[in-house]
């Protein structure tokens, strides 16, 4: 089994083929969109993150390196300071808000 059971694997697989429009959600159930054997595989968890975060903007990829390296846990504040641009100028769902606009 490709996944070996991992269920951030599974997770992050599911997402990554949401995004991409090959599986779409109807009833409650995630439905592929043609055979199932045709939806692209990586071949590791790794490579299924990396794809992922090639595919995010410049800025939010800054602030998702920038919050990998604070740690599990973090508070906003801590990845706003790492960002290398200032909310007012970033628009995607990654982005930082300022302490003052929270």
């Amino acid at each position: 089994m490709l996944t070996g059971g991992n269920p951030l694997f599974v997770g992050e697989l599911a997402r990554a083929l949401l995004e991409e429009g090959r599986l779409e959600r109807r009833s409650g159930r995630l439905v592929a969109h043609g055979p199932i054997e045709d939806l692209p595989m990586p071949p590791t968890l790794e490579a299924l993150l990396a794809a992922r975060l090639a595919r995010l903007g410049e800025h939010e990829r800054a602030v998702a390196e920038g919050a990998s390296v604070v740690g599990e846990e973090f508070r906003r504040e801590e990845v706003y300071e790492l960002a290398p641009e200032r909310p007012g100028r970033c628009s995607g769902p990654a982005c930082p808000r300022s302490p003052a606009t929270r």
